[in-house]
């Protein structure tokens, strides 16, 4: 049987080797970013969001498209967003850098975001 006796690292696992006072090991992170640094485009109009749509899915009419209850979905709650003065980013993190991107990633939004937005869909965080 093989041993192995170093450091495993993968993209679901940490390891690290510590010092600490007595009683003192726990440390508190905030980071802050702009999310739009993340965001392939931004949406700001009902035509735009259902431009969006109709090339993400490749259908030729948007009633064709929200069919789908997935895009129908995010259709609905994202017009609701853009009358209400809003803006739609659409985006991702990318796991394979090891920097704050891929731990964003692997944490995803739903743990770190502001009141000030709303998730539509995020896939992330989902190991």
């Amino acid at each position: 049987m093989k041993k192995r006796n170093g450091f495993v690292s993968n993209s679901s696992t940490s390891s690290f080797i510590v010092s600490c006072k007595k009683g003192k090991t726990k440390s508190k992170v905030t980071i802050e970013i702009d999310l739009k640094d993340y965001s392939s485009s931004v949406i700001t109009n009902v035509k735009e969001l259902e431009e969006y749509i109709l090339n993400e899915i490749c259908y030729d009419n948007i009633n064709e498209a929200l069919q789908s209850e997935y895009w129908s979905k995010i259709y609905k709650e994202s017009k609701t967003a853009i009358e209400k003065g809003r803006i739609i980013l659409r985006g991702g993190f990318n796991s394979s850098n090891y920097d704050i991107e891929s731990c964003l990633c692997g944490i995803g939004l739903k743990n770190i975001i502001s009141k000030d937005i709303k998730i539509i869909q995020d896939d992330a965080g989902n190991y």
